[in-house]
């Protein structure tokens, strides 16, 4: 199956080169696009999502809980805090992705941030086109550079290639044997678990319970930290947090919004999707 494969590659070589130019200048050019609005767009929608994950981290620095706050708590230069749904974990996480420097230096700090991450990515489809040739090896680079939602999240300033990033090298860790640190940096991923979440799944098919041990010993101790410096205890901080995923259901537009419409309450939904998640992921796994 490998050497019928890499025969393919290797016979279509020429059109391979083509499409491997086309997704090049693609890539140029959906990256140049979302670096420039990270870096420089001043316009309310220019790196949205960043300002307003530094606007929280900052009252973390105040030792203030961003989500659960009183009106006398309102810093007058920070403002307001409109934003919400991150997981008390990820605060800890922020003193790494948001150290107190001011806004407009954060956005240069995380084009660096995002450039590494890119970098990150770009070995790992290296790696995996290499075996195909090194045609092949370029193909897989610039198709992944190439996918118009890193121009989209770098124009909001999410986390998403950070995330990515952290992830592949949850993966290299694994090859490693490295089990424990894989789980310290499944840990660090989880500051965004709609997309790492999942793959918590897979570790556990794959009998990594170890890692996962360490992902959760991370996320719990991050939350117990983050609580002592807001002068929280725990529990009013998983409070805010379970009022926190009600915000982003009511404002975010999924299967969640659709089974909400018949009258189910969120926390029975979350928890009605999550099962029928686990059911259907190791379902087909088994298939």
């Amino acid at each position: 199956m490998f050497l019928n494969k890499a025969m393919i590659f290797a016979k279509k070589q020429p059109i391979l080169s083509i499409l491997t130019l086309i997704f090049a200048w693609l890539a140029v050019a959906y990256l140049a696009k979302g670096f420039y609005t990270l870096a420089f767009d001043s316009s309310p929608s220019g790196a949205r999502d960043l300002l307003e994950r530094w606007q929280e981290q900052q009252y973390i620095y105040l030792g203030i809980y961003p989500y659960r706050m009183n009106p006398a708590d309102i810093n007058a230069e920070l403002g307001k805090i409109r934003s919400g749904g991150y997981p008390p974990w990820a605060f800890l996480t922020g003193f790494f992705m948001f150290p107190p420097i001011y806004s407009t230096l954060t956005r240069f700090y995380h084009v660096f941030l995002n450039l590494i991450s890119l970098g990150i990515l770009s070995r790992f489809a290296y790696q995996l086109g290499l075996p195909f040739g090194r045609m092949a090896a370029y193909f897989f680079v610039f198709t992944s550079l190439a996918i118009s939602s890193n121009c989209t999240t770098l124009n909001n300033g999410q986390y998403g290639l950070i995330v990515n990033a952290l992830l592949i090298i949850v993966y290299w860790l694994l090859q490693a044997n490295k089990n424990y640190l894989a789980g310290v940096f499944m840990g660090i991923a989880l500051v965004k678990p709609n997309i790492s979440a999942p793959y918590l799944l897979s570790l556990v098919i794959k009998r990594k319970f170890k890692t996962v041990i360490l992902a959760f010993v991370y996320i719990i101790s991050a939350t117990f930290a983050i609580a002592h410096t807001t002068r929280l205890n725990f529990e009013k901080v998983i409070g805010s947090f379970l009022n926190q995923i009600k915000y982003v259901a009511d404002d975010g537009v999924s299967s969640i919004n659709i089974i909400m419409k018949f009258g189910i309450s969120t926390e029975i939904t979350l928890v009605l999707l999550t099962t029928i998640g686990l059911v259907l992921g190791l379902s087909l796994i088994h298939v």
